[in-house]
């Protein structure tokens, strides 16, 4: 037999080894239980583990990854979910105890209804309901497991876990900790990362923060059985991150077909492949079960572990794109210097338009800025003062950074008095619920499978027209909506180059939004028939504060945008007040250019081989 080949680069050691087991020698495992006796390699360091014969990672262990003061807080905000019982744990939980059909007072049936053979090893079962059907669900052994985060199955399909939708505080305050976790899968596993990252965040809003996963599985003291994961990513990583109090022994992670044994405990990260057989072994805590080779760690009364499992579930990307009901929705409203301005127009309409003073957000430039909108403002008519960044593309990207992932945000700016509708080429009247009208305008976003809505520029009926479009039609800063997107690239077809959507030309930052949004989702969506009532331009404060100069940069910017994006742009002009604009070419037409990130341009550390 040829030795195993360990590849130790730095301080992090790697391990090549030979499967001790055939799959179908593993595959008479499951549902079963087996302890560190079967294991010829226990690991507490850091080590990447390979196949040696497909050169394929299995998984790799890093040491004291996370601090403990990040511990200590999603332990104590994670614990009392993780002691809930739950039977829908399949294999991990082992096989049921069938006798005579009977399991918890449950008559225990197959799918069609038929008795089960208790002497054939099942994992989990249907029973007969009171009035004789057969349950919709299945059961298994029961154990202490739950799931956090968002899910693609289940009733209703495609949501938000129970306690993430029902405890906010505590979820929130996990995030930290999941984040954590999040960088050190990246740094370990770049390549697989990248994979995981994009697949998932098809559906950014069904995705955890801004990271890999979707969905937390947190275990409290629970033993799994030999089993393989199943629902999540197939192409994906799953990992493992122990948080726990007080001592105890054992709980080792097993992937018995290696042979190999995992001493995880609080901070350590093992990021595996959990398409692979894995267990975990006995733990002994004073009073509880006994681990016969665990002797490191002394147990106690109260000893206890968490463990919590990190993945992507596999059909979240097939889910349809709205996950939040479009109420959800935030208003951002950028301002400078424009105290009372701000309360008697934006505020003013806003609030009387039914626009919920609980989803208002005022961001400003800096903190006089913000003692002052305070002593204009009435305390109670909007939910915070946020201190952002100067400029109106900078703030704009600060507020899309401020808030999560997937989040309904609608920008306003604090010079928009009203929106009007046209009642015909004539005439027009105000919104009269703005509220409503914002709610459905995601919700036709959401149909469209765009990440962008808008409404018409102009202030004058006989410019507008009816019904939505979603071709290449500009969409003023002014007022319009996202579904928030913060690391979104797309490949630009004119120099072949990739783009992300922030915008850094100050002047025309909505005019070039609209085009990096077109060309990464193949539209924008507009509302023809509505538009703010504003004045744009030498109104005193907001972008005239930060650009003195405003039309000669306003002319350079329409150059750039011409070079850049040519066929998108018919060409630049400048009006008799001297201000320079672009027409849009509202008959060009591309696929959506949305890229993945990638992942060749990740770093690799150096390696020293080592024969042993």
């Amino acid at each position: 037999m040829k030795k195993n080949i360990i590849i130790q680069p730095k301080s992090i050691m790697k391990l090549y080894v030979n499967p001790l087991l055939t799959e179908e020698e593993a595959e008479k495992l499951s549902g079963g239980f087996v302890d560190i006796t079967h294991c010829n390699i226990i690991i507490d360091y850091d080590c990447d583990v390979y196949d040696r014969q497909t050169g394929k990672p299995i998984m790799k262990f890093r040491k004291n990854a996370i601090d403990d003061k990040t511990c200590n807080v999603a332990f104590d905000n994670l614990k009392k979910k993780s002691q809930d019982w739950a039977n829908n744990r399949g294999a991990s939980a082992g096989s049921l105890s069938v006798k005579d059909n009977i399991v918890w007072n449950k008559t225990i049936v197959d799918k069609d209804g038929k008795p089960i053979d208790p002497n054939i090893p099942r994992y989990s079962a249907h029973y007969l309901l009171k009035d004789g059907r057969v349950s919709a669900r299945s059961i298994s052994v029961s154990a202490q497991s739950n799931a956090i985060g968002f899910y693609d199955t289940g009733r209703p399909p495609c949501r938000e876990t129970t306690f993430t939708r029902n405890q906010v505080g505590k979820w929130k305050r996990s995030i930290p900790f999941i984040r954590e976790v999040d960088k050190v899968f990246k740094k370990a596993m770049p390549r697989e990362y990248s994979k995981q990252y994009n697949f998932g965040h098809m559906r950014s809003e069904l995705m955890i923060a801004d990271t890999a996963f979707s969905t937390v599985t947190i275990n409290w003291n629970f033993r799994t059985a030999v089993h393989k994961d199943v629902g999540d990513y197939r192409k994906g990583f799953g990992v493992l991150a122990i948080l726990e109090e007080g001592e105890y022994a054992g709980g080792y992670t097993i992937f018995p077909r290696y042979g190999i044994a995992f001493d995880a405990r609080q901070g350590d990260v093992i990021m595996m492949d959990v398409h692979e057989w894995h267990c975990n072994s006995e733990m002994r805590i004073e009073g509880g079960v006994y681990a016969p080779n665990a002797p490191k760690h002394t147990a106690t009364k109260d000893g206890g572990r968490l463990a919590c499992v990190f993945y992507l579930r596999e059909k979240i990307p097939l889910c349809p794109a709205m996950k939040k009901e479009t109420k959800h929705y935030v208003v951002a409203v950028l301002t400078y210097k424009r105290y009372e301005m701000f309360k008697k127009q934006t505020h003013k309409f806003l609030l009387k338009r039914k626009v919920p003073p609980d989803k208002i957000y005022v961001f400003v430039a800096d903190e006089d800025e913000k003692l002052k909108y305070e002593e204009v403002l009435e305390e109670g008519t909007y939910k915070e003062i946020i201190v952002g960044v100067p400029g109106a593309a900078q703030q704009r990207e600060f507020i899309s950074d401020y808030f999560d992932e997937g989040q309904f945000i609608v920008y306003a700016d604090d010079d928009c008095k009203d929106l009007t509708e046209m009642v015909d080429k004539k005439s027009s009247t105000r919104v009269g619920n703005v509220d409503a009208f914002i709610r459905y305008m995601f919700s036709e976003l959401i149909k469209n499978n765009l990440y962008i809505w808008g409404v018409s520029a102009v202030d004058n009926p006989f410019f507008m027209n009816a019904g939505l479009s979603t071709n290449l039609k500009f969409i003023v800063g002014v007022f319009y909506g996202i579904i928030n997107r913060k690391t979104a690239t797309f490949l630009n077809p004119f120099n072949g180059e990739p783009e992300n959507l922030k915008c850094s030309h100050n002047s025309k930052d909505d005019i070039l939004q609209t085009l990096k949004y077109f060309l990464c989702d193949g539209g924008v969506l507009r509302c023809n028939y509505v538009a703010p009532k504003t004045k744009y331009w030498d109104v005193p404060g907001g972008m005239t504060a930060f650009m003195p100069d405003r039309k000669s940069k306003a002319l350079e910017d329409c150059k750039w945008l011409k070079e850049h994006y040519p066929k998108m742009i018919i060409k630049t002009r400048t009006k008799k007040n001297g201000h320079s604009d672009v027409l849009l070419n509202y008959r060009y037409r591309t696929k959506a250019c949305f890229i993945k990130q990638d992942s060749t341009q990740l770093g690799s550390q150096e390696e020293e081989v080592v024969e042993q």
